[in-house]
């Protein structure tokens, strides 16, 4: 036998809970509370850990960045432009961002798929020279130049004239408001002749036309969502879907209710009048969202909106649209999702928010939690202003919840209301 266990202690036999079968009943109770209560302290730290892993993974914290695409420190780490994290970065397709290579993809679009006429260079009054405009040139400051306003003018469309006569009670509020307000409407015939009238190309398949043709068997939503793009694009004015009601004059739009009626000085009416419909808050919003069908966790709508003639996110949208109608395997299914995707809000968005990239640096998540008069750049110390207004959803889409931005239809921010009846059907 060895030193060590002829110098150990007896030890005295265990019985079934763990206790020496010699202990104390005092010591017996002591420790069998200890025990219990040593369980428990684990059981709450495990908790504790469990909810916060949650907590974190649902509400990050991450730092926001005021990079465009976001921020990289080394190689592997990425800070995300917002709390929703690098999946929400990821989500827009927004192109080069460079303002050269930008204007340059722009140009390249119009000639190639607008008619010779709209790319002349040398009519100062082509759509290439009107989206021209919007860019400034390198001699001149971009603080010195006051483009053209949305025109007052308003478009809508809808399969049928009967179609339109039984949303009269809403599309009546806009000459009730607007007597002197020159309204078009475009059936789905009309729709396809002014198409093909306007754009028409002798000889080549890359153009307008040819797109327009690859949505004919396709649902309507489609060719609705195209042609408020083109008649805004060519033509200029305001597009609003059948269902729309209108609450407030137009001319107050791209005003702040701040201003009490009174204009800042410099002030002058936005080329780009624009609406958020989506603005998600936490990670549980999107997600939410998403299983609805919103493709972006900020989402501008287009049942809604303004446009001066030859602004660059018109050009970019159709140049959106077209390359997806030409794409090969096209079709890609006529499913809710694919429908958001092609012509939808999803490269609706993905064209806006490149453009605000572009302009003024601006990303997608410097637009969330705006204040409810929404965001209009200025240049400091009362500089120029730039031309795109970017609205609340409050503005458009007052029913919203208000954990997407909607503030309900008595809220002085409110323009108009969408009645989200499938006008376009």
């Amino acid at each position: 036998m060895s030193a060590y266990h002829l110098l150990r202690p007896p030890t005295s036999e265990r019985d079934g809970h763990g206790f020496r079968t010699n202990a104390s009943p005092i010591r017996r109770r002591l420790l069998s509370r200890w025990r219990d209560s040593r369980r428990l302290n684990i059981f709450f730290i495990l908790l504790v850990c469990f909810l916060l892993g949650w907590f974190n993974w649902e509400y990050p914290t991450t730092l926001d960045s005021t990079y465009h695409e976001g921020s990289r420190l080394g190689e592997d780490v990425y800070i995300p432009l917002s709390n929703l994290g690098k999946d929400a970065d990821d989500i827009y397709k927004i192109g080069t961002t460079n303002r050269i290579q930008y204007q340059a993809e722009l140009e390249e679009f119009i000639r190639s798929y607008f008619p010779p006429h709209d790319s002349n260079d040398t009519d100062p009054h082509s759509l290439l020279n009107d989206m021209r405009q919007f860019f400034p040139e390198p001699t001149l400051a971009f603080t010195e130049r006051q483009l053209p306003p949305v025109p007052f003018r308003l478009f809508q469309a809808g399969p049928t004239h009967a179609r339109r006569k039984e949303k009269n009670w809403q599309t009546r509020t806009w000459p009730e408001m607007h007597p002197d307000l020159n309204i078009t409407f475009h059936d789905n015939d009309m729709k396809d002749s002014w198409v093909k009238d306007r754009f028409s190309m002798a000889g080549t398949k890359s153009s307008i036309v040819e797109v327009w043709r690859k949505f004919d068997k396709e649902i309507p939503v489609l060719k609705s969502d195209v042609w408020r793009y083109l008649i805004l694009a060519v033509e200029g004015g305001i597009y609003a879907d059948l269902d729309v009601t209108l609450f407030k004059s137009i001319h107050e739009w791209g005003h702040d209710i701040i201003w009490n009626g009174r204009d800042p000085e410099g002030f002058y009416p936005p080329s780009l009048i624009v609406g958020i419909e989506i603005d998600a808050r936490t990670n549980l919003d999107w997600r939410h969202n998403r299983e609805r069908g919103n493709p972006r966790p900020l989402q501008f709508l287009q049942w809604t909106m303004g446009a001066a003639r030859g602004h660059p996110v018109l050009i970019d949208i159709i140049r959106r649209c077209s390359e997806i109608a030409l794409a090969p395997g096209y079709p890609y299914g006529n499913d809710h999702e694919s429908v958001m995707e092609r012509t939808g809000p999803g490269p609706w968005s993905d064209a806006v928010v490149r453009y605000l990239t572009v302009m003024w640096g601006k990303n997608w998540a410097d637009m969330k939690h705006l204040p409810v008069d929404g965001w209009r750049y200025q240049g400091e110390k009362g500089g120029a202003w730039g031309d795109t207004k970017i609205l609340t959803a409050a503005a458009f889409a007052p029913y919203h919840p208000e954990w997407i931005g909607g503030r309900g239809i008595g809220h002085p921010a409110v323009l108009s209301n969408h009645g989200f009846d499938g006008a376009w059907e």
